[in-house]
């Protein structure tokens, strides 16, 4: 599904930092699912940062996703903690929702 979207989407820059190359998108694609989350510094808003992570039904599909967002100026400093803390309540999410993270 992911690379039939990827053959078909016209990637357009909405800022300078938008990513423009396809194979770049696949690569940042790959890290977001390993690592379970997502950060974008001003790639879609001039000035916006973002913070993501997955969140589960209790079946393991994926069910939403949870964003914060921040002026950038200030995320920038803060961005390992803000990432743990996004992490920490999607994963909270997920558990009501009935989720239970396989071992490691």
């Amino acid at each position: 599904m992911r690379e039939r979207y990827l053959r078909h989407v016209k990637l357009v820059a909405r800022t300078p930092k938008t990513v423009k190359s396809k194979r770049e998108l696949r690569r940042i694609l790959e890290r977001v699912r390993r690592e379970r989350g997502a950060t974008s510094f001003e790639e879609t808003i001039d000035g916006v940062a973002g913070i993501a992570a997955p969140v589960f039904d209790g079946t393991g599909n994926l069910l939403a996703g949870l964003v914060v967002g921040a002026p950038a100026s200030r995320a920038r400093s803060k961005v390992q903690i803000l990432v743990a803390q996004v992490r920490d309540a999607a994963r909270e999410i997920s558990s009501l929702m009935g989720y239970r993270a396989p071992a490691e």
